[in-house]
């Protein structure tokens, strides 16, 4: 639909909804844009007193049809009498409900097209991440292995964000009469650097290559014509962003805690299988009683090392770290010890496993 009708058309569904929620907005729309599909408006929290349904909204929007995937609602709607087109006598409307205190990010990464997506790939490699909850930083030895439990909340407010970005959020509020605008403006970012858009190649960067024109306007033609915006640039590096966040977010107890978890993870994980090696090569039909026993009946001593305990541990906060036992014993004693004592210790569990069933058995004949 041309620019005129979508206006009138959002404005229109816009104030329709607006008195039955906490919030409503439409984010800005792509700078030059002149055809449109669809409407999409960001809604926060019915009014607790209302109780709003899929059902009761398509009501209020006098739509014909409706459906909905999650916290997301799509509507056909008749067009007022106003703008009525022959041709396309209903538009669609989408609803995405934001969870409470999350609209104006909401609205901030669906801003303008695809300057997300683009300020996304840019600040990548520099160990940021933004999604649906917020900015994030992620730590790099654990972003190796897996990139989601890396990620620290930095913050979900807008102007924070471009703050930290260096971002102009005064020229964001104002709009951009361009798409030329808006590029300089994402360029013009303390954290923008060519050299961050060369590792493009992963197939979500591919996809949108693809389908999304306004991305690949700024990597194929915008970019490639206005290097000379940024050759005296300096970017800090990935490292610097990392203590950067930390100290102005007071993440560096969250950051600690985290790698520290993980490390502790990671090690557990290591050693452990290593153990299971040594039990598989002398049977593998009983690992997983056996690596399940070795956690319930094994216990380190402060200066003594491993014993064998009197009660299981079933609880796994007490559980035996063997972790803690190679670094305390040395790797080398703490497979020594496994091998003398496994087979014990299964048959300790398989006791304990026979009693518990006995015990259940004679509470059901009771």
């Amino acid at each position: 639909m041309p620019p005129f009708r979508y206006q009138k058309l959002r404005d229109h569904f816009l104030k329709v909804l607006q008195p039955h929620f906490v919030k409503a907005a439409v984010p800005p729309e792509a700078p030059g844009k002149i055809d449109y599909g669809d409407i999409d408006v960001l809604v926060e929290q019915a009014s607790s007193h209302l109780g709003l349904s899929i059902p009761k909204i398509a009501s209020l929007l006098q739509a014909k049809r409706h459906t909905s995937n999650g916290g997301s609602m799509s509507f056909a709607v008749k067009l007022p009498s106003e703008l009525e087109d022959t041709s396309v006598p209903f538009a669609q409307l989408d609803v995405s409900t934001c969870q409470q205190g999350y609209l104006e990010w909401g609205v901030f990464m669906n801003s303008y097209g695809d300057l997300w997506q683009i300020i996304g790939l840019t600040i990548r490699d520099l160990g940021l991440t933004a999604t649906d909850r917020g900015l994030h930083v992620r730590i790099p030895e654990i972003d190796a292995h897996n990139a989601k439990e890396s990620r620290l909340f930095m913050t979900h407010d807008p102007v924070l964000t471009m703050q930290f970005m260096g971002l102009d959020e005064k020229r964001f509020a104002a709009g951009f009469d361009s798409e030329n605008e808006m590029f300089a403006w994402i360029a013009d970012g303390r954290l923008f650097s060519c050299n961050n858009l060369e590792q493009r190649q992963n197939s979500n960067d591919r996809q949108r290559l693809r389908k999304r024109p306004q991305f690949k306007r700024f990597l194929d033609e915008w970019v490639p014509n206005n290097r000379h915006l940024w050759t005296q640039k300096r970017v800090p590096s990935r490292s610097q962003i990392l203590e950067e966040a930390l100290n102005e977010f007071n993440l560096e107890s969250v950051y600690t805690e985290r790698l520290q978890c993980w490390q502790e993870a990671t090690a557990e994980k290591d050693i452990m299988s290593k153990i299971a090696a040594i039990i598989t090569l002398d049977n593998s039909e009983k690992l997983n009683l056996a690596m399940r026993a070795l956690k319930r009946w094994a216990i380190l001593s402060p200066g003594v090392g491993l014993s064998v305990r009197s009660e299981p541990a079933m609880a796994p906060q007490y559980q035996c770290s063997f972790s803690t036992a190679t670094a305390e014993m040395g790797e080398t004693n703490i497979l020594q010890w496994i091998h003398i004592h496994w087979e014990d210790i299964v048959e300790h569990e398989k006791q304990r496993v026979k009693a518990a069933k006995k015990e259940r058995d004679a509470a059901k004949c009771n």
